[in-house]
Formats: structure tokens, C-alpha cells, sequence
């Protein structure tokens, strides 16, 4: 349990972070949180690109542009398991 380990890591002098489960991570996000708790400077990575996980399949979604459709000229990610999976997340 997270009470477990957190007292084991209090106890050891380990530092914690909790991240909250969730169907995709934004792993920039986790990386500038974890700097910003170790107290080092936040370095940009302007080359690593954030792909989530479909909720539905499980595997990762692309980065698309809507040509036709609600959100006209605007990017969304898309299941690379379209067109079986036609689920869209904003960006």
C-alpha cells in the first residue's frame, strides 16, 4: 500500500513523489516535477515528443491534423488502430 512504502521511504531518508494512475503520462511533465523536487535546473528536450496510450487499445496514438470534421484545421491524437478504433484526444 502506498502507506507502507511511504513510511519505509520516510524512514530510510528516500524522497517520495506519488504520480496519479492514469491511462497516459505525460512523461515531460513527471520529468520537470521530479527536477523540480530534487531541486536541479528544469533542462528543455525540445526532441522528445509525447505520445499517450489509447484508453481503448492500449497502444499508442499519433499525433494527427483534422482535414474534415468538428475540429477543422486542429491537431488531436489518434489510435493507430483506426479505423477499428476511432477514438480522438485534444492535445
Amino acid at each position: 500500500s502506498n502507506r507502507l512504502v511511504d513510511e519505509i521511504c520516510i524512514t530510510s531518508g528516500l524522497e517520495i513523489m506519488h504520480i496519479l494512475v492514469s491511462p497516459f503520462y505525460d512523461s515531460e511533465r513527471i520529468r520537470r516535477r521530479l527536477a523540480i523536487v530534487k531541486g536541479k535546473p528544469i533542462e528543455s528536450n525540445p526532441t522528445k515528443k509525447f505520445s499517450p496510450i489509447c484508453p481503448n487499445c492500449g497502444i499508442t496514438m499519433v499525433l494527427r491534423f483534422d482535414k474534415e470534421g468538428p475540429i477543422h484545421g486542429n491537431q488531436y491524437y489518434g489510435c493507430l488502430n483506426y479505423p477499428e478504433c476511432t477514438l480522438k484526444l485534444p492535445v
